[in-house]
């Protein structure tokens, strides 16, 4: 799906988001260490995730609650956030199988809202100066995603 300048940079994090989900669903089914997994989990989520979820946080709440208040599809991105937060701690504390699917289940279910509820929402609602101001600001954040792991447990 084609994105306005503005959210493009978030929905590349998407897809790398996606491709984090994919690999630690990979590594459950081939049987990989869980130890391996959590420690893919945290890498990924202190490297790129955490700091995707700051960035809409930062540059999309204010402009959108700007315009409308009480925002529904802003309230359930903040709600998915932590949900996905509290899932990480709770890997953190104790890696098995199941929290490791939950985590898997809500980062799709959360990337798949945002490009199709919130990022249509935002384009509608924002006016184009705010759009420019938010694609600068997110440019100046960006860090381009993936940057391997080793050992590549998904491929085996």
């Amino acid at each position: 799906m084609k994105r306005e300048k503005f959210l493009e940079i978030l929905s590349w994090e998407h897809h790398d988001g996606l491709v984090i989900a994919l690999r630690l669903e990979k590594g459950l089914e081939n049987g990989t260490e869980l130890w391996l997994l959590k420690d893919y989990l945290l890498d990924k989520w202190n490297h790129a995730l955490k700091d995707h979820f700051q960035s809409e946080e930062r540059y999309l709440i204010q402009p959108a609650q700007y315009y409308e208040p009480d925002s529904a599809p802003i309230q359930k991105m903040m709600q998915q956030h932590e949900v996905i937060t509290k899932l990480v701690e709770t890997i953190l504390d104790k890696a098995n199988k199941a929290n490791i699917e939950k985590f898997i289940a809500a980062l799709r279910q959360h990337i798949q809202f945002e490009e199709k509820e919130l990022f249509p929402y935002l384009e509608s609602l924002l006016e184009p100066e705010l759009k420019d101001k938010i694609a600068q600001c997110l440019s100046i954040h960006y860090v381009k995603g993936d940057k391997g792991w080793d050992p590549e447990f998904w491929k085996t």
